[in-house]
C-alpha cells in the first residue's frame, strides 16, 4: 500500500461524517443564539433595555463599578454615565451584568498587581451591589496581553470579551473563552446582513451565534436608534432562537464540553447541571441530555 492509499483510508476514518456524528446543540434542539453586548453603563443603556424587553431579547451589560455618576445625569445631553441606583434598577434578572475594570484602564498596561486587584475589586463591587455571582467581563478598550488573560482565569472570570469582531456566525468547535469576540458591533456596515444570513435556515450540527456589541451612546452619537429597531425586529420571535445573555451561552457550551461518552458514542453522561441537547446521527435526531443523567443515545 502506497502513502497516498494510507492517507485516503486516514481522511475516510477521521472525516467529520465519521467520527463527528454527535453534535451538541442549544436548548430545546435549537440551532441558533443570539446576545447582545454593551458597555460602560451610559444613560442611554435605558432605551435599549427597554427595547430589547419589548422584543423578547436578552444581553449582558459590562458595568464600571468606579465611574457611576453620583446624582442622575439622566438629562445630561447628549448622555451620562447611570448612577448605582439607576444601574440597579435598570439591568434585572433578564440581563446579565459583568466587570469592565473599575474606572475603565488598560489592564494589560498595569502592573500585575494593580491589573488583578482592579479585576478583583470590580467584580467584588458588583457582586455586592447585584448580589449575584459575576463571572463575566469585556476587556476596557478591547484589548488584552497574556498576563491578563491568565489573571482573569485565576479570578474565576468565565469568559472576557475582546474589542475585535469575527464575522461569522458558525461557532468553532473550540473556543478561547477568555479571548472572545462577537460577531459585530452594531457599528458595521454588514449588520443586517449578518442578521438575514443568521435566520436562514441551519439543518446542519454547527451551531450559529449572532453576537452584537457597541456602546449604547452611539445610537445618539450616530442619530440611528432606528437601526437598534430595525435589527431586534428582524431577528427576535423566531422559534428556532435561542435568546440568551453572554454568560449563558458560555455556561451552556461549557456543560455541553464536559458530556462523557461511550467508546461507541451509545451512552452519554451529563455530569452537570445543565440540561444540554444532543444532534445524533445521519437522521439528526434531538435528544435531551438531563442534568446529572446518563441515557442510551439513539
Amino acid at each position: 500500500m502506497n502513502q497516498r492509499d494510507e492517507k485516503t483510508i486516514a481522511e475516510n476514518l477521521w472525516s467529520d461524517d465519521k467520527v463527528r456524528k454527535i453534535y451538541v446543540l442549544f436548548p430545546e434542539g435549537k440551532r441558533k443564539a443570539f446576545t447582545l453586548s454593551y458597555d460602560d453603563g451610559y444613560t442611554c443603556d435605558v432605551r435599549l433595555v427597554e427595547m430589547m424587553r419589548k422584543y423578547g431579547v436578552k444581553g449582558t451589560f459590562n458595568i464600571n463599578s468606579g465611574r457611576w455618576a453620583e446624582t442622575s445625569e439622566m438629562e445630561k445631553k447628549p448622555w451620562g454615565q447611570l448612577t448605582k441606583s439607576e444601574c440597579l434598577e435598570l439591568y434585572g434578572d433578564d440581563m446579565e451584568v459583568a466587570i469592565h475594570g473599575v474606572s475603565h484602564p488598560y489592564w494589560n498596561n498595569r502592573p500585575t498587581a494593580q491589573a488583578m486587584l482592579d479585576i478583583l475589586e470590580d467584580r467584588r463591587q458588583l457582586e455586592q451591589a447585584y448580589h449575584r455571582i459575576i463571572r463575566g467581563a469585556a476587556y476596557p478598550y478591547g484589548i488584552t496581553s497574556d498576563d491578563v488573560v491568565e489573571i482573569l482565569r485565576l479570578a474565576d472570570i468565565q469568559y472576557c470579551r475582546l474589542g475585535s469582531s469575527t464575522g461569522k456566525l458558525l461557532m468553532k468547535r473550540t473556543i478561547d473563552w477568555l479571548r472572545f469576540e462577537g460577531t459585530c458591533r452594531h457599528r458595521d456596515p454588514r449588520l443586517m446582513e449578518y442578521a438575514e444570513k443568521f435566520l436562514k435556515p441551519n439543518t446542519s450540527g454547527i451551531r450559529s451565534l449572532f453576537y452584537v456589541f457597541g456602546h449604547s451612546y452611539e445610537f445618539v452619537e450616530d442619530n440611528n436608534w432606528e437601526l437598534m429597531e430595525t435589527l431586534l425586529q428582524t431577528v427576535s420571535g423566531k422559534e428556532d432562537v435561542w435568546y440568551a445573555t453572554n454568560i449563558e451561552i458560555v455556561e451552556y457550551c461549557k456543560a455541553g464540553d464536559r458530556l462523557i461518552f461511550n467508546l461507541d458514542d451509545t451512552v452519554c453522561r451529563n455530569p452537570t447541571d445543565i440540561d444540554i441537547w444532543l444532534q445524533v446521527g445521519p437522521d439528526k435526531t434531538v435528544v435531551k441530555v438531563p442534568a446529572g443523567k446518563t441515557i442510551t443515545l439513539p
